[in-house]
């Protein structure tokens, strides 16, 4: 599908790309229909402002991956261990307070797989991180090479 690497090479490149930020209380299938079709490009779930639970993430990815929308987390903290969010099939993370260079390159390390990082390996834990790859029938290293070319981090300095 590759939703997440297009949206990558947009914002790479001179186009404008367009967030929209949500939080909790909203019906996600129906929330993220409208962000799409009002013409957002992606989808930030704010859990570092907000009280979203995992399952509200997790209902979030599902809308995003059956409408074809990338949807990224705002962790707590760039330190905290959002690993799992990862696994659960969001497209990235806009990781707050991310100050330094040596932070921006932690957070490249922990979240791609080998050898562009060292994140641990938790694929089968969700299908969607695959978007219907096999893992059966593909190898290893086209997986991580596909999630990684599908993992967006944005680090955000304040």
């Amino acid at each position: 599908m590759n939703e997440a690497r297009d949206l990558k090479v947009r914002l790479s490149s001179d186009s404008p790309v367009y967030a929209a930020i949500v939080g909790p209380g909203n019906e996600t299938l129906a929330a993220t229909r409208d962000l799409k079709q009002a013409g957002y490009d992606c989808i930030i779930v704010d859990k570092e402002h907000s009280l979203v639970n995992p399952e509200t993430v997790l209902d979030y990815v599902r809308a995003g991956k059956k409408l074809g929308i990338p949807i990224l987390v705002r962790p707590e903290e760039n330190y905290s261990d959002w690993r799992c969010h990862l696994d659960s099939g969001v497209s990235g993370l806009m990781l707050p307070l991310v100050d330094t260079v040596d932070e921006a390159a932690r957070a490249v390390d922990r979240a791609l797989f080998p050898p562009r990082g060292h994140r641990g390996y938790g694929l089968g834990m969700s299908p969607f991180p695959l978007d219907g790859l096999n893992p059966a029938e593909v190898s290893h290293d086209e997986l991580t090479g596909y999630v990684n070319d599908n993992t967006i981090l944005l680090p955000q300095t304040e």
